[in-house]
């Protein structure tokens, strides 16, 4: 069981992926930690938040086409 709470969870979660995604919103920040806290609160928010980004960063468009 995590020993901190969903809501400090959610809050860590949220500002850490602002720090990651400068440009989302608090509220797309604070959705997404919502939304991701039920599978991955078992890890640390800030893990988890650097895990989402790293999912959800765009494709290189200057990268070859596979």
């Amino acid at each position: 069981m995590n020993a901190i709470s969903k809501n400090e969870w959610t809050m860590r979660f949220a500002a850490r992926l602002r720090r990651l995604q400068l440009n989302t919103a608090g509220v797309s920040a604070n959705l997404a930690a919502n939304q991701r806290y039920v599978e991955a609160s078992d890890l640390d928010p800030e893990e988890a938040a650097e895990i989402y980004a790293a999912e959800s960063m765009p494709e290189d468009p200057g990268s070859p086409e596979h």
